[in-house]
């Protein structure tokens, strides 16, 4: 949803998880991998997942796992919380992290797993 004016989406919950950095995953360099791209800002910033179907299956779970439960609404997010955020596109909750709060209450999550951002409607 970079292309452009988003529309706000309005997020009925999220998760604050403790804030700690994530860790970067460096795969083995001798080494190929089946990966599909699932978003590209430039050359050098971009996300990948694991195309196999035994970590496309371990997302699925997650995701499903995650939309079982009753999320904590987020009152204050801050950029760099980690969060559950509800995507405009599919509706489905997914692993997110704050990226910034405009003045306004407009909120942009950057989606962990896809590296897709979209802007969210008030409280998360």
């Amino acid at each position: 949803n970079d292309g452009g004016p988003s529309k706000p989406c309005v997020v009925t919950g999220g998760v604050v998880f403790p804030k700690r950095k994530l860790p970067v995953i460096v795969p083995p360099l001798d080494k190929v991998l089946n990966v599909q791209a699932t978003h590209i800002e430039t050359p050098y910033a971009f996300w990948l997942q694991m195309a196999d179907p035994q970590s496309k299956k371990k997302l699925n779970d997650l995701t499903t796992a995650m939309n079982k439960t009753t999320p904590t609404i987020m009152t204050n997010p801050t950029a760099g919380s980690l969060c559950l955020a509800r995507s405009c596109v599919d509706s489905i909750l997914h692993r997110g992290q704050v990226a910034s709060v405009s003045y306004t209450g407009l909120v942009k999550v950057q989606f962990l797993d896809y590296g897709s951002k979209e802007d969210v409607a008030g409280k998360m």
